[in-house]
């Protein structure tokens, strides 16, 4: 059977020589109407105080081109609603470059297909520099843009604030917490059943609040905020920015992110 396969092989191979063989008929290539790069998206915001606008933003060495995110301004940014920057998903570098002096934030990490991510850029331009020669420092969170329930908004707190102690937001007329203390740039506390998660949003009704930032519940507000208006079907952050005993655009403060 061996020895058959072999001549027919060959008698095959002699026919082509002498008399041709017709090239196979393969389909017309046609391009392909879909994305060839699965994406995630990214939000930066520069919390860095007394910086100035981002001057360049790269992913994975990659300039990005065109007008950067809203929030990439010099600091500091008041309110506004933002636009997410789409990226390639996967493990990907973001290097964020400030212009006031040669500083720029640079993380590695994995974005997940069809994600949310905010890239806060963090600390002070007069920051030590670490073993890696960055004087500024990202902050990663992931972002559950899930639409809150009818007549709520969702809300965070993050504390960006370099020299401010632990500190909570508190309801201004009745002291009732309304975001636990944390630390400078912490986003998650205890474990398990105990675990509180600093990034979630809290969803809260819909209105307007008078709210303040204390140490302690008991203690004196050390940032009274101007009226917040949170909107039905909305979703925010508002973060702590700027730096204790600094006055003018250094001064504490807060910001409030609309991400949607």
């Amino acid at each position: 059977m061996k020895n058959i396969t072999i001549v027919k092989t060959l008698l095959f191979s002699l026919s082509c020589l002498f008399a041709g063989c017709a090239d196979p008929d393969y389909e017309t290539p046609t391009p392909s109407l879909n994305a060839s790069v699965a994406t995630s998206n990214v939000l930066v915001v520069n919390a860095v105080p007394g910086s100035a606008a981002l001057t360049r933003l790269a992913v994975d060495n990659i300039p990005v081109t065109g007008p950067l995110p809203s929030f990439t301004q010099a600091f500091p940014a008041q309110s506004a609603q933002v636009k997410y920057l789409a990226i390639p998903a996967g493990n990907r570098q973001i290097r964020a470059e400030l212009a006031t002096v040669a500083a720029d934030a640079v993380a590695s990490s994995r974005f997940n297909t069809g994600q949310y991510y905010s890239y806060f850029i963090t600390d002070t331009l007069n920051r030590p520099q670490d073993r890696d020669q960055y004087i500024i420092r990202p902050l990663i969170i992931a972002d559950n843009l899930s639409a809150p329930a009818a007549g709520k908004a969702r809300v965070r707190f993050l504390h960006l604030s370099p020299n401010a102690p632990e500190v909570g937001v508190y309801n201004t007329l009745t002291r009732a917490v309304v975001f636990s203390p944390r630390r400078y740039r912490e986003t998650a506390r205890g474990s398990g059943a105990t675990r509180s998660d600093f990034t979630a949003f809290t969803q809260v009704d819909a209105g307007t609040y008078a709210l303040d930032v204390r140490t302690l519940q008991t203690a004196a507000p050390v940032l009274v905020l101007p009226a917040v208006t949170f909107e039905a079907g909305k979703i925010y952050t508002v973060f702590a920015r700027g730096l204790v005993g600094r006055t003018g655009e250094q001064a504490l403060g807060a910001s409030v992110i609309v991400h949607n």
